[in-house]
């Protein structure tokens, strides 16, 4: 700022810190600042990555999908994406996967063969035996089958996942 004051005035070059013209020059950089950060925050709170609150409900809006009652922004962005991706071919079962309840933590989907989808749900309330509960499986069960989900060809078997053990090392 203080070279494009000097470019318009040249009376200015011989400015001390502490003239009245810099410290107007300081004020106006800061504003200009802050300006600038404000604008980079709008710009991310329309990023799905970035968006939390109520600019993700907005962003959210923007593709039909509502917030569940109680669910976290970071559960609330893995469904977001999961409704876009679920405009391809067979990405819609991990949305209502998704969507079923809650306690529904992320949804697996895959088709070992043809016409025969398999979705593993993990539950963010593991039971001892770190398998989701019976009742959570139904209900993703029925939220599947749905005629208005289930693609006519298509056979799903809600599964319980299979934990295996993995070695890390570091």
């Amino acid at each position: 700022m203080k070279e494009e004051l000097v470019l318009r005035d040249p009376s200015f070059t011989a400015l001390i810190e502490s003239d009245p013209a810099m410290k107007i020059l300081e004020v106006a950089a800061w504003r200009e600042l802050l300006l600038r950060e404000r604008i980079n925050e709008a710009v991310k709170s329309n990023l799905l990555k970035f968006a939390t609150g109520n600019d993700l409900d907005n962003l959210a809006e923007f593709y039909g999908v509502e917030r569940e009652n109680g669910e976290k922004d970071e559960n609330f962005r893995k469904r977001i994406k999961a409704k876009i991706v679920g405009w391809r071919a067979g990405g819609n079962y991990r949305y209502y996967a998704l969507s079923a309840d809650t306690r529904v933590k992320d949804a697996l989907v895959e088709s070992p063969v043809p016409g025969k989808v398999q979705v593993s749900i993990l539950s963010t309330q593991l039971s001892t035996t770190g398998i989701p509960e019976e009742e959570l499986l139904e209900i993703v069960r029925n939220q599947l089958n749905r005629e208005d989900v289930r693609i006519l060809t298509d056979t799903i078997e809600v599964v319980i996942p299979i934990p295996t053990a993995q070695q890390t090392d570091r």
